[in-house]
């Protein structure tokens, strides 16, 4: 799973996969980690 965003924003929540770039937007790609600690 990867978390994709651009200019800080889930790009989820700004259209998704029909989001369109511009130039000067900064795209950053981020895997998602499991885990934690047990309680």
């Amino acid at each position: 799973f990867l978390n994709v965003y651009l200019n800080e924003e889930d790009i989820r929540f700004l259209g998704g996969e029909s989001c369109s770039l511009k130039e000067g937007d900064r795209l950053l790609l981020v895997p998602s980690i499991a885990g934690g600690s047990e309680l």
